[in-house]
């Protein structure tokens, strides 16, 4: 194999493999907040309304 299309692979190879793992972490980010976002964004609870119609009766 000549030394020029050895580079041309490696290169190749190199930019795959920053784009994998970047997808990878990107990947891994989203599904870490999908499991963690009750921490940040913590649901309301609404209290009960005595009166629906006017609630400032």
């Amino acid at each position: 194999m000549r030394p020029e299309r050895f580079d041309k692979i490696i290169k190749k190879f190199l930019k795959f493999l920053n784009l994998a793992l970047w997808t990878f972490l990107v990947i891994i980010l989203i599904l870490w907040y999908s499991n963690n976002k009750e921490k940040f964004f913590p649901k309301r609870e609404i209290k009960q309304i005595p009166n629906p119609i006017n609630p400032f009766k």
